[in-house]
């Protein structure tokens, strides 16, 4: 038990707050992602309570804004929309369980405890206690009633009682402290051996018995996928005629947009930026302090950059510019242009960085003659013509195509447009028009695959759209065995050459275990050993943390023993490891930091049983096609 628990001891520590929000999919079963033709409005079902699309698109908003603030306005690196809607519609829907099982327990909130809380929110007060009048005006703003806010803010103060009920209660004696803090830094003396698959592979013989008796048992997989042609109506606006402008059209335009030509407010200043947390001497805190004490004795602000500036323009003295509001961050450039000559700014956190500014001359924008810019009031002139009119020619596309949905001729007469056809496309490939996901998409939507429908208008890019619908269909095919023999042959020789190398390294493992020497197990196969020496539990070996894993997972040998086990290694080798002995640190107790930590690790590994737990005994329903409502 307490191996299971150290185990999972750094997720829960490092993870707590996005498991407390990230509930499997699969634990809701696939039957409920299956529309009974009652969720129009909503996202999902819980018991009967339910998520609005309206309740889960602000939810999304909120989400996406909020982890976008976190890393600079953009979104990390793999994590695209799909994972954010996943993630709010897992939140709103573990808060409804929750809020179910606290109703049924009878957790209740006094009007006390609802002001203690209140109270406790710096936004409500005024002059550091709590204002009525100021909690109103800021409710009313965000378009709240008090009953409405302290109905929600009652339903999360009980949840939080339940969810607290359980984490705060939970304990780790002080035994098993001791034993988890050795588990921690336990080592593991380990040797490995590699057994690649390929010399399994030539030991493999596959039967052309066996090559038909898969392709019968299979043939399923071996269809080729339904296709369809599309006819479509596409729209260009590159491609639109526009008569060409007068001069008074394009004076008026210029009045109108001016500013679009006008030289920006430029500024030439200094900056000085230091890294938070940099490898700099002396470290950041040191170093903004000496940075601030010589600026505030005179020192000259390109002396000080040059000295202290980690940005790479500190050889010039942190010479910046010159630079106009849009080259710069807007909360950078909102502190540079408010300066006046001469001024120095605060320092301004902007991401892992401390900035200061010296603005040394400010040149106002420049509004230019209408004649100067001619030429490129004309680009912008028809740009924004052409814009317009291909805005409008989408409206009416939609609304004639919409009006007559068995057919495009409507449509296509009325906006003098041909009707044109793609070449055969299924649900992953296309060329053409078909080479878009969005137009494959709808190509195999229930409206224009099962119906017969015209689609919505699909956006392929800026300047183009377009209208499709089903012009032939061709059902799935099923492949000859001639066509797919290679392509069985191949799966059987690998599947029959991993059971040989897995069959290899059971008994390698095996014979460890029973006393082999790890060097003559390993040349009586004519492989070779590598020594890892002594690892800890969390140092991945050769980027494998799979190894590690199974390594720690092992039983630990008994004095003058070896255990052994064996991974499959991502591409289909065999890692048969050894585990030659065992150390662990003497802890006779715990420190009280590593005590609480196992705790609360506890703590949340019991309210994840209990949320499974009520999950189960509730009915819940997703929506997934209404997910887009609203977004």
């Amino acid at each position: 038990m307490l191996q299971t628990i150290r185990d999972r001891a750094s997720g829960w520590i490092a993870y707590a707050v996005i498991l407390l929000i990230s509930i499997p999919f699969a634990l809701w079963g696939v039957n409920n992602y299956l529309n009974d033709g009652s969720g129009k409005q909503v996202v999902a079902t819980i018991s009967g309570v339910s998520i609005s699309t309206r309740e889960y698109a602000q939810a999304y908003r909120a989400e996406k804004l909020r982890i976008e603030q976190m890393f600079g306005g953009n979104l990390p690196s793999g994590f695209d929309d799909k994972k954010i809607k996943q993630l709010v519609l897992q939140n709103l829907v573990r808060r409804a369980v929750i809020n179910n099982e606290a109703s049924k327990a009878g957790y209740k909130v006094t009007d006390i405890q609802l002001l203690q809380q209140l109270k406790q929110y710096p936004a409500f007060a005024v002059d550091g206690k709590f204002s009525a009048s100021r909690y109103q005006q800021l409710l009313q703003q965000n378009g709240m009633t008090p009953e409405i806010f302290e109905n929600k803010l009652r339903q999360e103060l009980s949840d939080m009682q339940l969810q607290n009920g359980i984490v705060k209660t939970a304990f780790v004696t002080p035994e098993e402290s001791a034993r988890l803090s050795e588990l921690k830094n336990e080592k593991r003396q380990v040797v490995t051996m590699t057994l690649p698959l390929v010399r399994y592979k030539n030991e493999v013989k596959v039967s052309d018995k066996a090559i038909e008796d898969y392709y019968n048992a299979h043939k399923s997989e071996f269809v080729s996928p339904e296709k369809v042609k599309l006819s479509y109506l596409q729209l260009n606006a590159n491609k639109l005629a526009l008569p060409n402008p007068t001069d008074s059209d394009l004076r008026s335009y210029y009045e109108r947009h001016s500013t679009e030509f006008a030289q920006p407010e430029q500024a030439k200043a200094r900056e000085i930026v230091v890294k938070l947390g940099g490898t700099g001497n002396p470290g950041a805190t040191q170093r903004l302090k000496a940075i601030s004490a010589q600026l505030a004795a005179g020192e000259s602000f390109a002396v000080v950059a040059k000295k202290y500036s980690e940005a790479s323009n500190a050889k010039d003295g942190g010479l910046l510019g010159p630079v106009t509001k849009q080259d710069l961050p807007p909360q950078l450039s909102a502190v540079l242009f408010a300066l006046k000559p001469g001024d120095v700014s605060p320092p301004v956190k902007y991401g892992q960085k401390i900035y200061r500014f010296k603005l040394e001359q400010l040149q106002n924008a420049v509004r230019p003659a209408f004649e100067q810019v001619r030429a490129k009031v004309k680009v912008a002139y028809l740009k924004h013509e052409r814009n317009i009119r291909f805005s409008d020619l989408v409206q009416r596309l939609q609304v004639l195509t919409y009006k007559n949905p068995g057919t495009l001729i409507p449509a296509a007469k009325s906006m003098n447009q041909k009707i044109l056809t793609t070449g055969w496309l299924t649900q992953g490939t296309g060329s053409g028009i078909a080479s878009n996901p969005a137009v494959r998409a709808a190509a195999f939507s229930d409206a224009v695959y099962k119906n017969g429908t015209n689609s919505q208008v699909i956006e392929l890019n800026k300047h183009e759209a377009v209208v499709v619908r089903i012009d032939a269909r061709q059902g799935p095919v099923q492949k000859p065995l001639s066509a797919v023999r290679k392509q069985i042959h191949d799966v059987i020789a690998r599947q029959d050459a991993d059971s040989l190398a897995r069959k290899a390294a059971s008994q390698l493992a095996s014979a460890i275990k029973a006393g082999g020497k790890v060097e003559a197990v390993a040349k009586k196969q004519g492989i070779a050993t590598n020594d890892l020496g002594w690892i800890g539990r969390h140092v991945s070996q050769s980027n494998m943390p799979a190894l590690t894993k199974a390594v720690f997972e092992t039983s630990a040998p008994k004095a003058g023993a070896k255990s052994a086990g064996f991974i499959r290694l991502p591409n289909g080798d065999y890692e048969v490891f050894a585990v030659l002995g065992t150390k662990y640190p003497a802890v006779k107790t715990a420190s009280a930091a590593a005590s609480r930590r196992y705790d609360a690790m506890i703590g949340q590994t019991e309210l994840q049983m209990a949320y499974g737990a009520w999950e189960a005994a509730d009915a819940i329903k997703v929506y997934p096609q209404n997910m887009s409502n609203g977004l």
